[in-house]
């Protein structure tokens, strides 16, 4: 630093510096606070900014740790610029006790050694900036303060925003689930006394159209409440209030009964469905609800994309002594792999399958992912265009024997297992 000083005419025109100057008397004075147990150390850096940087400011000095501590707690400083050396602690330490890059003020740590272990040090305890006290000079000093309050300045406004979003997602959340407990009741009695009417529970129908339409509200309603269930159950995860219940799941009866819900839709366009279930599965500890929730979004996805005479494969298999996959495999248009990252967010779609997708919700993946995470499980996508999508659901397992009874000895693929 002492080298520095000779710089200090050619570094700057003269002009008042920032010497006794106060924020209410010089606002644009940078109020710095030098934490050093050496007070020649201090003067140095006082003159070298006072008369040599391009910035106005007012250095404070704090001859300790504590008084370090002390001071930038107490009072609103713009930077501080703090020893490595404090005996008989140290810098690095004082950055971690004042919270590091999420203190109000940005903390520079500067030393007199040359050792890569205290960059290393100082990093980790998050500082903005290490400098070297021999390499110092007026503008590489002025310079690094005001990068180091640009970049605070920069990480709180992000800060700022990501909470701003959170609140405003769990918000929205809230609103989702308090509309759709409201809308929940009077659609169950919707569909209550469309039922009613669809059987003539109260005697015949004069006109069988009567009959036709009663169908019709009961299945409109019907898939009204299942994507309202699917925003509350959304709305839960989101906001860490959905509960897993781990019991041991019957995962051959839980993948049947899917197959059952999606086979007349299948049917209609002639699908060939299969499923694959390796022979003694180990025992899956898991949510059976949200494990049949899972498995019956992704297969109503590959149904409801995959083109006429295609194939739909449902496999399961223990991928190791831990861990249990269930991937639902389709021969339908693909996506994109550039897009697949957007469709595990909430009602995102593909606009090239807007109508295929015309009775969905962009609620399926991201339900199912947040399903999967719920589990400590994953969610993986492979998917190529033009050569179909399958998504695997990999499930960590319990401690138990398998099941004696509901299992096909089917062999699985090797990319899987």
């Amino acid at each position: 630093m002492q080298r520095a000083l000779s710089q200090i005419e050619d570094a700057a025109p003269d002009r008042p510096n920032g010497h006794g100057l106060t924020r209410d008397a010089a606002p644009n004075v940078i109020r710095l606070l030098v934490v050093d147990d050496n007070e020649d150390d201090y003067t140095l850096t006082k003159v070298l900014l006072e008369h040599g940087a391009r910035s106005v400011y007012q250095v404070d000095w704090a001859e300790s740790f504590e008084a370090g501590f002390r001071m930038l707690t107490h009072e609103a400083y713009d930077a501080a610029l703090i020893d490595h050396l404090l005996p008989p602690r140290s810098g690095a330490e004082l950055v971690r006790l004042l919270g590091g890059r999420l203190f109000h003020t940005p903390l520079i740590l500067f030393s007199g050694a040359d050792d890569p272990a205290i960059d290393e040090e100082a990093s980790e305890a998050g500082v903005f900036d290490f400098l070297q006290k021999d390499d110092l000079t007026p503008r590489i000093l002025d310079r690094t303060i005001r990068f180091a309050r640009q970049a605070h300045r920069l990480e709180h406004e992000l800060r700022a925003a990501l909470a701003e979003a959170r609140d405003a997602n769990h918000a929205k959340s809230r609103f989702l689930a308090a509309m759709s407990h409201e809308l929940r009741t009077p659609l169950n009695s919707i569909i209550g006394f469309a039922e009613l009417i669809k059987d003539e529970v109260t005697g015949p129908h004069g006109e069988p159209r009567q009959v036709e339409y009663a169908g019709d509200i009961l299945s409109s309603g019907q898939h009204l409440l299942a994507l309202i269930n699917d925003i509350l159950d959304l709305s839960k995860i989101e906001a860490n209030k959905f509960t897993i219940n781990h019991v041991p799941v019957n995962l051959y009866g839980i993948l049947r009964s899917c197959l059952r819900l999606v086979m007349p839709q299948a049917q209609q366009t002639e699908l060939d469905i299969r499923l694959d279930f390796q022979k003694d599965m180990p025992v899956l500890w898991g949510d059976e609800r949200a494990v049949k929730q899972m498995v019956g979004n992704l297969l109503s996805n590959s149904v409801k994309f995959t083109p006429p005479g295609g194939t739909v494969t449902v496999r399961a298999c223990a991928v190791s002594p831990s861990e249990i996959a269930i991937a639902v495999e389709d021969t339908g248009p693909g996506i994109p792999v550039d897009q697949i990252g957007r469709l595990l967010q909430p009602f995102e779609q593909l606009e090239e399958q807007i109508e295929l997708a015309r009775q969905g919700t962009g609620l399926g993946l991201p339900l199912v992912k947040g399903l999967a995470d719920l589990h400590h499980g994953r969610l993986d996508i492979r998917s190529e265009p033009g050569h179909g999508t399958t998504v695997t659901i990999y499930l960590p397992v319990g401690h138990g024997q398998p099941p004696a009874a509901g299992r096909l000895a089917l062999d699985v693929p090797t990319n899987l297992c």
